[in-house]
């Protein structure tokens, strides 16, 4: 997906944006409530003094950003596919005294070799083991004017990458601009047997809505070249906060959706997988 580029509060992010206009792949990227940029040896201490100040603090590694200069591990408090919610979450903590922070937006580095295997196009990916043997094969979500695709690329031995596998993606008219992404897979059951979900997140901002789509591409099958099912789920920032939380249990994938400023109150619906799509919680086994 293409990247809204952007970059507020925080280290310079001119090498990222130069890379992406170069015409090389484009990962994944949210924005983030932006603590601090420490050394690794000095991570673990610097998140707990900020833990114990009452701001829980999550270490990303530079080498896992795209972009940014390597050696370090950057302190976040907050991550989100919009920019409003992680600067309402700065705007409280500079009020509570916490003057040095900031939002900063954040890509996810493009596996390497990845951008020789899928060409130019805007890259969602994410590694996931969907075949059922080691090493985790690299799932990306791609759009171009020829079409959107779901590709799998496999590992080798002497850390080259091929294309094993190119299904087209229905992606149900959405669109190409997006406020921040993300990529993450789940085991779809207790076992490996069960097989992996991968999910595509993208926040969207338009006059009338924020909008978080969730898009879940199931891999039940050994076999790569056997298309993935997909499933949609819409939520939103605003009018109307509607939130989908996924979450992986002893029983499998699930996810909750929480619609949210009703005048009865917040509504939850929850849903598990079951043998081969997402049903009810509460429905009969």
């Amino acid at each position: 997906m293409r990247l809204r580029r952007a970059a507020l509060c925080g280290a310079c992010l001119a090498s990222l944006w130069a890379s992406l206009w170069a015409g090389t792949a484009a990962a994944s990227g949210r924005w983030y409530a932006w603590l601090d940029r420490v050394s690794p040896g000095q991570a673990e201490a610097a998140a707990a003094r900020w833990g114990a100040r009452g701001v829980p603090a999550t270490r990303l590694p530079s080498d896992r950003l795209l972009g940014v200069e390597t050696g370090f591990v950057y302190l976040v408090a907050l991550e989100s596919l919009f920019q409003a919610e992680a600067q309402a979450y700065v705007d409280r903590l500079q009020q509570g005294g916490f003057k040095g922070t900031g939002v900063q937006y954040f890509s996810d580095a493009v596996p390497a070799g990845a951008a020789e295997a899928l060409g130019t196009e805007p890259v969602f990916a994410v590694d996931a083991e969907v075949d059922g043997a080691a090493p985790a094969e690299i799932v990306a979500l791609t759009r171009s004017d020829d079409g959107d695709l779901i590709r799998v690329l496999k590992r080798h031995a002497d850390g080259t990458l091929s294309l094993e596998a190119s299904h087209a993606a229905r992606l149900f008219d959405l669109p190409r601009v997006t406020e921040g992404e993300r990529a993450r897979a789940f085991p779809l059951g207790p076992s490996p047997e069960a097989g992996t979900a991968v999910v595509f997140e993208a926040g969207f901002n338009d006059a009338r809505q924020a909008s978080h789509w969730s898009l879940i591409f199931t891999f039940s099958a050994k076999d790569v070249r056997v298309a993935p099912k997909v499933f949609f789920v819409p939520g939103a920032r605003s009018p109307v906060p509607v939130r989908v939380a996924f979450e992986s249990t002893p029983a499998g994938l699930g996810y909750t959706v929480t619609v949210e400023g009703l005048k009865r109150g917040p509504q939850v619906r929850r849903m598990v997988w079951r043998e081969d799509r997402f049903v009810d919680a509460g429905a009969p086994k």
